[in-house]
């Protein structure tokens, strides 16, 4: 409970620090943490879904944007954690390729308010890709998390209005996002490999059946193609 309530305030902290919002938080009791009142105006998923599942790229740019400012919210929260976790474990060290995770840095944590700010939630693990609160792994899997929602993990009866061609330079967005605030490169690559990864685990475990199948078939195509089209930079 106490890490919980340490990692939620840091990023609370860091959001203050960094033109973004998260809430803060105090441990009640042994099982309940209250956090404070944060408002949100409009889902990362509706973002998502207003400018790849429609025929108009009038809200190309503000996805853009979105895109390159959850890339550099992200590389504000891993060096938060991380100079947390090395002035309080001084024993502790980092690879360089590794991190303190968010844990679920994706479209169901992510929201912006009235006034545009990024607004970030729930800083523990997903149990599908992460297990713990003060998880170290390399970097990439949380921004692994946030591609593969690019890539498509919307309702499956979405999956006919995508069109694919606009998810590359979303992704290559928020890579450059990241990269432009972190002290540890990322490479487009190696985030899309961790992306599959984290794909698969999710369909596997919160879907079932015939569902399970299609939308990891289809989440798996529209990657294929997005491999494409970042080697040859043709986007619409």
């Amino acid at each position: 409970m106490e890490a919980e309530v340490q990692k939620l305030n840091a990023i609370a902290k860091c959001g203050n620090e960094n033109g973004f919002r998260a809430p803060e938080a105090r441990r009640v009791d042994d099982v309940t943490i209250e956090m404070n009142f944060v408002e949100t105006s409009q889902s990362s998923s509706s973002i998502f879904r207003s400018h790849v599942c429609r025929c108009s790229l009038e809200n190309r740019n503000a996805c853009r944007k979105f895109a390159e400012e959850c890339g550099r919210v992200l590389a504000a929260i891993h060096d938060c954690l991380n100079g947390i976790l090395q002035s309080s474990m001084a024993s502790q060290s980092l690879a360089a390729d590794q991190s303190v995770l968010h844990c679920d840095f994706g479209f169901s944590n992510i929201f912006l308010n009235a006034s545009s700010e990024l607004v970030v939630f729930d800083p523990f693990p997903d149990f599908y890709s992460t297990f713990e609160t003060w998880e170290i792994s390399p970097r990439t899997r949380d921004l692994g998390m946030f591609v593969s929602c690019l890539v498509g993990r919307v309702p499956v009866s979405d999956f006919v209005f995508i069109r694919v061609d606009r998810i590359p330079e979303l992704i290559e967005t928020f890579v450059i996002g990241y990269n432009a605030v972190s002290d540890e490169e990322v490479s487009v690559h190696d985030v899309l490999v961790e992306s599959s990864k984290i794909a698969k685990s999710y369909f596997s475990k919160n879907t079932s059946g015939i569902k399970r199948q299609l939308g990891y078939r289809l989440w798996s195509r529209n990657l294929k193609t997005i491999r494409k089209q970042l080697e040859t930079k043709q986007y619409e």
